[in-house]
């Protein structure tokens, strides 16, 4: 029994140093994500070149496709930041982006995720057909 309890706590302790060295690569994400909208420069990131990429008006937002979902969900936000939405005003934006994912579900977790993290709120909890609304934290 103490053979189970110990790999139990093993476990444990990888899964939390798992979310710990995920947090942190998100936020380094976060970081140069924000170092590319303020700048319009060149710069390089272990030897590759980002450019920003300016979106014409009145057109759908350019992501780039090798992002994870938390990534492409969190670059629409920043659209509805002024008013609230729910998972399918989201999908609609990376559909329009060309990022949308198979499943709406797949939206629905990373914007529970989001929550818990207070990174956006919850204004009502949906049930049944009635979807949740959420509202960006300012």
């Amino acid at each position: 029994m103490t053979d189970s309890k110990a790999m139990l706590n093993q476990l444990r302790n990888q899964v939390s140093e798992s979310k710990r060295k995920l947090e942190e690569q998100e936020n380094a994400l976060r970081i140069v994500e924000n170092m590319i909208k303020e700048s319009s420069k060149e710069f390089s990131v272990e030897g590759t070149v980002i450019k920003e990429h300016k979106t014409p008006q009145n057109s759908a937002k350019e992501i780039p496709q090798a992002r994870t979902i938390v990534d492409n969900v969190a670059s629409v936000l920043p659209d509805l930041s002024t008013q609230s939405y729910t998972v399918s005003d989201v999908y609609k934006l990376m559909d329009e982006a060309g990022v949308a994912p198979d499943n709406k579900s797949r939206i629905s977790t990373v914007l529970r995720k989001m929550v818990t993290r207070e990174k956006i709120e919850i204004i009502s909890k949906g049930t049944g057909k009635t979807p949740s609304v959420y509202k960006s934290i300012t």
